[in-house]
């Protein structure tokens, strides 16, 4: 069976072996402290957490219930258009909120919070075509995620040489939900209309 490597992609080692951590300006060890490093380190791991957040929202189809609706709503509303439980609705909702990815309105402690997306935010997690991509790329964790005790034992001298692609089972779903509204984005929309004459064929069989 094919292996692939420890993390799963293809990865430009010869690249990857050109450039030198001290190269450009990312090299900023100069006037950084221990408080300005652990703040990026802080922030790297909380950014992994609000892309686990934007994979669930994408899975649960959390982000397109929130791209139809009108107006700010509740997370009971919310939660019963996308068919799923208020409760974890409700978690994730604040776990966007606090990201800055979904907005929130609070009235009297009676009242319950209501939430929206904007159209311009909307446009980019809820997207059509090949904009799919962006926002598809976030399930890239949770793949990485499973196999990552795995992953820690071909780091070792006599661990595996790598995984196998079977250890990715939900590689090739994912690649292809990215690859469909990709093809019809750039393939029917945009190339087969430069053929003169060829939908009208293909649609008249």
């Amino acid at each position: 069976e094919k292996k692939m490597s420890a993390m799963g992609d293809n990865v430009d080692q010869t690249v990857a072996a050109s450039k030198s951590p001290t190269d450009g300006p990312a090299n900023s060890e100069a006037g950084e402290t221990k408080e300005m490093f652990g703040q990026k380190i802080s922030d790297t791991i909380t950014a992994g957490f609000v892309s686990l957040s934007l994979a669930m929202g994408r899975k649960t189809g959390l982000f397109d219930a929130l791209a139809r609706q009108q107006g700010s709503k509740t997370s009971h509303e919310i939660a019963a258009a996308a068919g799923l439980k208020e409760r974890y609705v409700r978690e994730w909702l604040g776990s966007m909120v606090v990201s800055h990815i979904v907005e929130v309105t609070t009235g009297t402690a009676a009242e319950a919070p209501r939430y929206f997306l904007p159209p311009h935010r909307a446009a980019v997690l809820s997207p059509s075509g090949a904009d799919v991509v962006r926002i598809g790329m976030s399930e890239r964790i949770i793949h990485l995620a499973k196999v990552a005790d795995d992953m820690v034992k071909c780091f070792r001298e006599d661990g595996p040489a790598g995984l196998p692609s079977s250890a990715y089972p939900d590689h090739q779903e994912w690649m292809q939900s990215l690859k469909e509204p990709m093809l019809g984005s750039t393939f029917t929309d945009g190339f087969l209309p430069t053929i003169p004459g060829l939908v009208d064929k293909l649609k008249s069989g």
